[in-house]
């Protein structure tokens, strides 16, 4: 733990290419900062800065680390903030264990409640559905084939059924309600220094999809 926060105030530092700036900015002495990266090299077995009386730079080694110090930084931030969001807001699969008789005879007989309380947004605000029927799957490719059957209704994601609503084989209905999530993510490893390759492939795809994608276009 004490090398993790070592890391951030190393990162500070390079940022603000002074001790005496990274230690204001971290409200902290500028004695201390120079300690804590002095422990941080002794740490790491090689000299990280080098430090005259006019100018801070990397040493190579320091440069290496800098950038693995860069992305511990951001991970450490960004699990900070998705527990922020989970524990704001419940979202989610949740997985519930318990012995067959609590669970058969208290829990059971609760979820209905606890799923009442949240589901899809609409007009109102946020509501849930109790929906009845003699089919269940959990794949929306079968789910779609089986509303494409005449079986029912389903709340599938466009990107699937998109063609078919515009060939006029199926029909969007309640389109004034929308579930809780409905985004895509370009997901890749949190860093200062993006590859080119994958900017320029989110960038692409942003281009392509846009605000509204091709499959939500209705001739």
């Amino acid at each position: 733990m004490q090398d993790l926060e070592r890391m951030a105030i190393f990162a500070r530092v390079v940022e603000a290419k002074s001790f005496s700036r990274a230690a204001k900015e971290l409200g902290l002495s500028k004695s201390l900062v120079s300690k804590q990266i002095t422990e941080l090299e002794k740490s790491v077995g090689a000299r990280l800065l080098n430090r005259t009386t006019r100018a801070l730079s990397l040493t190579d080694a320091g440069g290496v680390f800098c950038d693995y110090c860069m992305r511990i930084i951001e991970e450490r931030d960004q699990a900070r903030l998705a527990v922020s969001h989970l524990q704001s807001e419940p979202r989610g699969l949740l997985r519930v264990s318990s012995s067959v008789a609590f669970g058969r005879l208290h829990v059971a007989p609760a979820l209905a409640e606890f799923l009442a309380r949240y589901r899809l947004h609409g007009p109102e605000g946020s509501i849930s559905i109790q929906v009845p029927g003699n089919l269940r799957l959990n794949d929306d490719d079968a789910l779609a084939e089986a509303v494409l059957s005449g079986v029912g209704i389903a709340l599938l994601p466009t990107f699937i059924v998109g063609k078919e609503i515009q060939q006029g084989r199926l029909r969007s209905v309640m389109t004034e309600y929308v579930p809780l999530e409905r985004s895509i993510y370009a997901v890749y490893l949190p860093t200062h220094h993006v590859p080119a390759k994958v900017r320029s492939f989110i960038d692409y795809l942003l281009e392509r999809f846009g605000p509204e994608p091709y499959w939500d276009h209705v001739p």
